[in-house]
């Protein structure tokens, strides 16, 4: 049953992702990423140590050293952090692992979806426990996002 989950999920990331990034941008204190009506404010620990696909209606945060190494296994669509969605509905809502971040200005729905399962490169201590520490600050991240 896990793997399954694990396929279906790579499937769908993998058929959402590849159509280029957010806005990003850093300045003195933080990090940010502004994708639609959302910007999420990162902590300046993630500085190099993330990457962005986006999709028409997902932005996805991956740890770069897991996605990295995950794809030298030839392995992709590993290394998630989490994924920033927008809905129209809450059909969303029967998703195990998400949390609301607000409606949008048109009525629709952003919010985020966490892994259901490993995907820290888990091969190499020093990548995991940086994917680990990273996964963490996440509640950060969600405290301090903003609407337009």
């Amino acid at each position: 049953m896990k793997k399954i989950i694990t396929i279906l999920l790579c499937t769908l990331i993998a058929g959402t992702l590849l159509t280029g990034c957010g806005n990003q941008s850093s300045d003195a204190n933080n990090l940010k990423i502004t994708w639609n009506d959302v910007t999420l404010e990162l902590p300046e620990s993630w500085t190099d140590r993330y990457i962005t696909e986006e999709s028409d209606n997902a932005l996805t945060v991956y740890h770069k050293a897991s996605n990295e190494s995950w794809k030298k296994k030839n392995e992709e669509g590993f290394g998630v952090l989490f994924t920033l969605n927008y809905s129209e509905d809450d059909s969303y809502t029967v998703l195990p692992s998400y949390d609301d971040l607000g409606k949008s200005k048109n009525g629709g729905y952003y919010y985020i979806v966490y892994p259901t399962d490993v995907q820290a490169y888990v091969s190499d201590e020093k990548i995991q426990d940086e994917y680990d520490s990273m996964y963490k600050e996440i509640d950060y991240i969600k405290e301090h996002a903003s609407l337009k």
